[in-house]
């Protein structure tokens, strides 16, 4: 059941998955099993009285007296000396005394407009077999064919390749380790196993083809470089956006949810390395943490949420100790970016405003699938950052928590719930910790399997398709059934943009145009292996 922050709001729903506690200075009460029914709607929260803590502070630390403080510091001291006077006596070769004092003593030579971070090292360009094309098949043929193709990628996607010693083998995957299925046997095992086939990994494996033919020469992505001659007016303008640092982290996300990164050789490692080097060396840090927004302020957090996502995703499926730096860096700034009055995200930092603004939901996950994949890297985040998301989920929350708006009730025309955002919302509260037997959880789930895929709204089946996946049973085959054959069957099959997806009418669609419709839809595709489910219970087994 929810826990009652200082204020009184409820601010955590416990469940399942358990977020790490930090130390604190006195233990907390064991908070009671919640019943199973429903849970009221969490009314309004009440002005903040003068000097009262924002929603994601804790309760502070109980005093302690001038003596106990004393006595600490005391013994402090006293075991520094014994190190110190033990540390006398060692006797360090004279080079590497050298070595150590010129790397901590001297003052760096770098010029001013040196990279903040170190850029990943690339091999040498090699000549690498392309994937094979997408066969052009419409939708009944999908329907009929596909799902009894053979499921022996390894040709198509190097990164399923199979040690012949292998087969026959079995392997339990922790679903902790949300990255741990995108390659090798584990990928086929999981594709086969959740409902992908052949058709769908051509699909992924053409689309990605695409996406690095628009790469630029720095090694950017640009939403607007691409699209069809109707999204342009007479004097060339358009509504996609031009975010380049947005646009190639999206891209990355896709390379890497099929396994693809920059230290493991395949068809895509320049293109992953490249981009990687293009955000290392287009953030700017500064007290708040790592902006890689780009200049961008118009939806600039979203922008950081996706960068600090491949940041994160890049340094946990690589564990390059370059990376590490630049992925806490882009996900400080976040923390810092969260609005003390709601706990959410808006498009501009909340230290960047001079009032108050509400947070709304679609930015509110990006900014915390960043905060859950650092914490999948082993970047250690503050448990009031999870606090500060379950208030404002709590506030945008509609019947009950079954569905989400865009933003909290209490906002001046917030509207009602919206598909979208009911997916959006849903997700968040799986990774939040609701277990699935949150009758919530239940009907938010039974709501979004009703309506089912929206061939025209890309966001809305990039999230609803986690959703579902993560629930798992027959609601997942039966929206997967669709979903999939869908996508594969809109596929682009010829001319200059075979492989990508032509945006639908929503607005999101419309806002990033054909590469950002053609990340999302990968990303769809790559559902089955990209993140492990969360309701699986102990390892997840596959065999091969």
């Amino acid at each position: 059941m929810p826990v009652s922050a200082p204020d009184g709001s409820a601010v955590l729903e416990r469940g399942r998955p358990a977020e790490p506690a930090e130390p604190a200075a006195r233990p907390a009460k064991a908070a009671p099993a919640r019943p199973a029914t429903k849970a009221a709607k969490p009314s309004a929260p009440a002005p903040a009285p003068s000097g009262a803590r924002s929603v994601l502070e804790e309760e502070p630390p109980a005093r302690r007296s001038i003596t106990e403080i004393l006595g600490v510091w005391g013994f402090a001291v006293l075991v520094h000396v014994v190190v110190l006077l033990g540390l006398s006596f060692i006797v360090i070769d004279s080079e590497v005394r050298d070595q150590i004092f010129s790397i901590l003593g001297e003052p760096s030579e770098e010029p001013d407009d040196a990279p903040i971070f170190e850029a990943v090292e690339m091999p040498e360009l090699v000549e690498v077999e392309e994937p094979s094309e997408v066969t052009d098949v419409t939708s009944e043929v999908v329907a009929e064919e596909t799902t009894d193709m053979p499921l022996d990628l390894a040709d198509a996607d190097p990164t399923m390749a199979l040690d012949p010693a292998e087969m026959g083998a079995s392997l339990n995957l922790d679903p902790g380790e949300i990255t741990t299925g995108r390659s090798g046997a584990a990928k086929q095992a999981l594709l086969e196993k959740y409902g992908g086939n052949a058709a769908s990994e051509q699909a992924v494996a053409s689309a990605l083809k695409w996406i690095a033919d628009q790469q630029r020469p720095d090694g950017s992505w640009n939403f607007n470089d691409v699209g069809d001659a109707e999204e342009f007016d007479a004097e060339g303008r358009t509504e996609v956006r031009d975010a380049p640092t947005g646009a190639t982290a999206a891209a990355l996300l896709a390379f890497l949810g099929a396994g693809h990164t920059h230290t493991d050789e395949g068809p895509y490692q320049q293109n992953v390395g490249k981009g990687i080097n293009y955000l290392l060396q287009n953030v700017k840090v500064g007290p708040a943490g790592g902006d890689y927004r780009g200049g961008v302020k118009q939806s600039g957090m979203y922008i950081q949420g996706l960068a600090a996502i491949a940041l994160a995703e890049a340094h946990g499926m690589t564990d390059d100790r370059r990376l590490r730096r630049a992925a806490e860096a882009g996900v400080a700034f976040i923390l810092s970016a969260q609005s003390p009055v709601d706990g959410g995200w808006r498009y501009t930092p909340a230290f960047e405003r001079s009032t108050p603004e509400v947070s709304d939901t679609s930015v509110v996950g990006w900014q915390l699938m960043a905060l859950k994949s650092a914490q999948a890297a082993k970047i250690r985040i503050p448990k009031r950052a999870f606090l500060g998301v379950n208030t404002f989920l709590d506030l945008a929350a509609h019947d009950d928590g079954a569905r989400y708006g865009y933003l909290p009730k209490t906002a001046d025309n917030a509207g009602g719930a919206r598909p979208s955002m009911d997916a959006v919302g849903l997700l968040c509260r799986m990774y939040m910790g609701w277990d699935e037997t949150d009758e919530r959880l239940e009907k938010g789930v039974e709501l979004l399997a009703k309506k089912g895929p929206n061939r025209n709204d890309s966001y809305y089946g990039y999230y609803a398709t986690q959703v579902l996946h993560h629930w798992g049973g027959k609601k997942w085959e039966e929206w997967n059934a669709v979903q999939r054959d869908q996508l594969v069957a809109t596929q682009e099959k010829g001319g200059q943009h075979a492989g990508s997806w032509k945006p639908g009418g929503s607005h999101n669609d419309r806002a990033g145009g054909r590469l950002w419709v053609t990340c999302l839809s990968v990303m769809t595709l790559e559902v089955y292996y990209r993140h492990l489910p969360l309701y699986e219970r102990g390892d997840i087994k596959v065999e091969f």
